[in-house]
């Protein structure tokens, strides 16, 4: 198992709560910060036991994509 698989669990147990938070001003950005934060999950899992794959590199990406979401949203004033 891959070390930062725990990590990202624990972090998309903590920004479910912003996603909620945010679907109240911006429906469109909760749906994709869920599906991006869900790639992140899945691609680790599927990074985990690939070989020479792209796993890890897109679900890295997309995890940083997903906190510029939240980054975005705190800044704007949807999450407190």
């Amino acid at each position: 198992m891959l070390r930062i698989y725990p990590v990202a669990l624990d972090w998309l147990k903590a920004v479910r709560p912003l996603i909620a938070q945010i679907a109240r001003y911006d429906g469109d950005l909760a749906k994709q910060l869920r599906r991006s934060s869900s790639s992140v999950i899945l691609n680790l899992g599927e990074g985990m036991y690939s070989r020479g794959g792209h796993g890890l590199p897109c679900a890295i990406g997309l995890a940083s994509s997903a906190a510029a979401f939240a980054a975005e949203q705190e800044m704007c004033g949807v999450l407190a």
